[in-house]
């Protein structure tokens, strides 16, 4: 194993997240947002018209009412994943979004909520499905961008690097997809669309600053500097030189942990979910694809050398009288 590229425990830390983040995803289900899963919503009227006929604004308690009636919702197996106010004509509206559509004990939710809020029920509307907004179209349609990019990518790592670079590049992309999937499941975050793009479009910069990693390798392998390195020699030095994609890794860092810390779910979850991908795309094109890329070098390397050997015949001796 080589010390500089731990492949075996890449392989094995891999393995391990994608087996558990399978069994989780089994028994749980995919923790999806509306956009993709839909949902449903329930809506609260925070204004009305009292006994008096005097009308009471209800939009300073709509935070109030929102703290109470999470837990609620909560406990019923409905996660609040956005609100909003609504006014309608002289009526204000707390509307809240949840990442569930086949609620139980709808009633009794609702009694909850009022005896909670201490308001009269009929204050409280029916809960309203809510269809996701991509079609099973649009999500083909990523399916098969996501494919175009992984035969692409192979081809050009094909012809361009040959066998190894080719087949390093497709795993790469491969392991990288699966990988932000699993984290993303593992961690319970939400699968959004948002989540989708990042992992698409962290994709696309690793596969960037491979090939610059590739095209690197390629060109000290050249240099008489670089000829007596081995091939994780090469690639360390290619990942060296990759500075100005570190740097925009760790900025989409910062900016995801700050959105991750913004109190509003979708938001929150869209910046967990791009940390994911951030982090599973670091290990992928830093870590565990350059591993692979020297493990095949070396294999290479030495059939070439077997073959080599094989086809030189020894010289043959003269007989002594």
């Amino acid at each position: 194993m080589n010390k500089k590229y731990p492949l075996k425990i890449f392989a094995v830390i891999s393995l391990v997240i994608i087996v558990i983040a399978s069994i989780i995803t089994g028994v749980l289900g995919v923790h999806s947002s509306i956009e993709i899963g839909g949902g449903s919503q329930i809506a609260i009227q925070t204004s009305y018209e009292n006994a008096d006929h005097v009308m009471v604004d209800g939009r300073e308690n709509v935070n109030a009412y929102l703290k109470k009636v999470k837990p609620i919702l909560s406990k019923h197996g409905a996660y609040v994943d956005s609100y909003f106010v609504e006014d309608k004509l002289t009526d204000t509206y707390l509307v809240i979004r949840m990442t569930k559509q086949n609620l139980k004990d709808i009633e009794s939710i609702k009694t909850e909520i009022a005896t909670e809020l201490d308001i009269d029920a009929a204050r409280i509307s029916d809960v309203q499905k809510i269809d996701s907004y991509f079609s099973n179209k649009t999500m083909l349609f990523v399916g098969l961008a996501i494919l175009a990019i992984i035969v692409i990518a192979f081809f050009i790592g094909l012809f361009r690097y040959g066998i190894v670079g080719g087949t390093s590049l497709l795993f790469a992309i491969m392991h990288n997809i699966i990988m932000s999937l699993a984290l993303i499941f593992l961690t319970r975050a939400q699968l959004s669309m948002i989540g989708i793009v990042s992992i698409i479009a962290l994709t696309v910069i690793g596969i960037f600053a491979y090939v610059y990693m590739l095209e690197q390798v390629r060109e000290d392998k050249k240099s008489k500097q670089y000829q007596d390195y081995s091939h994780a020699d090469l690639m360390i030095t290619a990942t060296k030189k990759n500075k100005a994609i570190i740097f925009m890794a760790a900025a989409i860092v910062v900016v995801s942990i700050v959105l991750a810390l913004v109190p509003i779910n979708h938001i929150r979850f869209a910046g967990l979910s791009m940390f994911l991908s951030t982090v599973a795309a670091a290990y992928t094109f830093f870590g565990i694809s350059p591993a692979i890329y020297a493990a095949l070098s070396e294999i290479q390397s030495q059939r070439q050398k077997d073959k080599l050997s094989t086809n030189v015949k020894p010289a043959k001796t003269k007989k002594t009288k």
